[in-house]
């Protein structure tokens, strides 16, 4: 089964909810879908949570730097520097280049639009 198929089956199964909460409720599922163990995400997420709350440290040690901070989680598409874990995974679905989704894949994932994501 290749990766489209993957998640359109999970997205015809689950049409009203995100892969964040699917995973959350299903962490064995996690594998099968990103190729990490829930462990491995949970870890990730902690440790980009803890990277960006360094960023933002400098952020507010120097002003000057704001607008490129800006820029910066405006093309992640996260918000403002203070991810919550769905959107890490998103970022992780957008940059992994063994899933190779399209953004209107993503955003079935998701349920959201993805419009203004551009990586």
């Amino acid at each position: 089964m290749t990766n489209i198929e993957r998640f359109e089956n999970y997205i015809n199964s689950h049409p009203n909810q995100s892969i964040w909460e699917y995973i959350q409720d299903n962490p064995d599922t996690t594998q099968f879908f990103i190729n990490m163990t829930y462990e491995q995400l949970h870890e990730l997420i902690t440790e980009m949570i803890s990277l960006f709350s360094q960023v933002i440290s400098l952020h507010q040690e120097n002003p000057s730097v704001r607008e490129l901070i800006n820029r910066l989680s405006s093309r992640l598409g996260i918000n403002e520097l203070e991810p919550t874990g769905e959107e890490i995974l998103l970022l992780i679905f957008k940059l992994k280049p063994d899933l190779d989704l399209d953004f209107k894949t993503l955003g079935r994932l998701f349920n959201m639009v993805l419009q203004h994501l551009v990586c």
